[in-house]
């Protein structure tokens, strides 16, 4: 069994994320969503939570900035829930937050970890900044982190 970033638990309950595109309009990758994302490095793309319908955002743009769930989406803050997936090898991306210009972290490796924003990317940390899409077939994706090896 799988452990939940949030130490959620159930089976029921796991984080899937969505991506929804911005190349082609608002769309939802399905099961060729792998090799769409590694050739859309350029553009950026919402994080939609299967669970709760909410998307990943921040709003703040120092470093150690908070990233939480929200949604529906406000009329122009659309580039706080932005992401750009960065190809970094090996199934690996960045998630650089279009509104900051940040990357998603995270140095915890307990369940409960928090998320946060941080730039530039420290020598000998990247693994603190990476994620891995592990596609669940539906559309969906798990979002693992790669130096906690926890589910966001």
């Amino acid at each position: 069994m799988k452990t939940d970033f949030f130490n959620i638990g159930h089976r029921s309950r796991r984080q899937f994320i969505q991506l929804l595109g911005f190349s082609t309009g608002l769309v939802t990758f399905g099961s060729i969503a792998k090799k769409t994302v590694a050739q859309s490095n350029s553009g950026y793309y919402y994080l939609k939570q299967q669970f709760s319908g909410k998307y990943i955002c921040s709003g703040e743009m120092e470093n150690g900035g908070k990233i939480w769930f929200w949604s529906p989406i406000p009329d122009g803050h659309e580039s706080r829930y932005k992401f750009k997936l960065i190809d970094t090898g090996f199934d690996y991306y960045y998630l650089q937050h279009q509104f900051s210009g940040k990357y998603v972290c995270s140095g915890e490796r307990k369940n409960g970890g928090k998320l946060w924003l941080f730039s530039p990317i420290p020598d000998g940390h990247e693994a603190r900044y990476r994620f891995k899409l592990i596609d669940t077939g539906d559309g969906y994706y798990y979002l693992q982190h790669e130096f906690s090896g926890k589910y966001v």
